[in-house]
């Protein structure tokens, strides 16, 4: 049975996630924000995993509205900072363990207001320097690793625009979700050959995608 573990555990995008991977055979573990002990990332490491999913806490737990509104951008940073480092000591002890497992991928769930393109959101400054650190930690991970035979999803969630939510697609007109969901994505295998241009692989570079397949620029 193929192995999968996900961190946050509580946040609704990763819930989604979960119950495909489920649904479809894999064995499934977790871990929530502040759990991450020594003992239990010692643990981590020393599991054999096929899957590993990130999905970041953004809950900053204050009123966050637009920059230059008064905010504590001390705290703020030390929000941010917290966060990344936790998520980056997860994706570290996990290499050993992905290495050991067939699959071998990464997949890091995160919003569309992520990128420098996208994002029409004036508030929740918080949860976007946390996102905008895990888009370099990806970005650096994948230079890294992709040469090693890992391979990388990158999913978002939202639209341009819409309200900072990660919990899922949109609800369409038939009251149906639209789209590909998280665990659809992450389920993909993208055809490549060695050979082709880098800028024609999906695969073979680190492209983030919404639910309707659209490619969202960093």
């Amino acid at each position: 049975m193929k192995t999968a573990f996900l961190f946050d555990m509580k946040m609704p995008g990763a819930r989604r996630a979960a119950d495909w991977l489920r649904e479809n055979g894999y064995q499934v573990d977790g871990a929530v924000t502040g759990e991450m002990t020594g003992e239990s990332l010692y643990q981590l490491e020393n599991m054999t995993l096929d899957l590993l999913i990130i999905c970041p806490d953004t809950e900053y737990g204050a009123c966050d509205g637009a920059v230059g509104t008064g905010r504590d951008y001390e705290k703020t940073a030390e929000f941010a900072a917290g966060r990344i480092a936790e998520i980056h000591e997860v994706l570290e002890r996990s290499i050993p363990a992905l290495d050991r497992g067939g699959e071998k991928r990464i997949v890091f769930l995160t919003h569309a207001c992520s990128s420098i393109n996208w994002c029409g959101d004036r508030q929740d400054f918080a949860a976007h320097m946390l996102l905008a650190g895990l888009n370099m930690q990806a970005k650096l991970l994948f230079n890294r690793l992709r040469p090693l035979g890992f391979t990388m999803r990158c999913y978002a969630f939202g639209e341009n625009g819409a309200e900072f939510d990660l919990s899922g697609p949109g609800i369409g007109e038939a009251g149906r979700e639209d789209g590909i969901g998280p665990g659809e994505y992450i389920g993909l295998d993208f055809c490549f050959d060695p050979g082709e241009p880098i800028v024609h692989s999906d695969e073979n570079r680190l492209v983030m995608r919404d639910r309707f397949f659209r490619e969202i620029a960093w």
